[in-house]
């Protein structure tokens, strides 16, 4: 279960309260990453937006 922690950097609440991003560290950011996402919480992970991420090049 850790394992799957070291990617979650913090948490975003969106303006509508129930609605939660979630941003990955620069690690990762392949579909096994998104399907893991998707196991460890339970939930339908939709769309995630990388580029926005500091470190991030291009």
């Amino acid at each position: 279960m850790e394992s799957n922690m070291q990617y979650l950097q913090k948490k975003v609440f969106g303006y509508w309260g129930t609605i939660n991003r979630l941003l990955m560290s620069n690690q990762d950011r392949s579909i096994s990453e998104r399907n893991g996402f998707e196991l460890f919480f339970g939930v339908k992970v939709i769309a995630m937006n990388s580029h926005r991420l500091p470190g991030k090049k291009g």
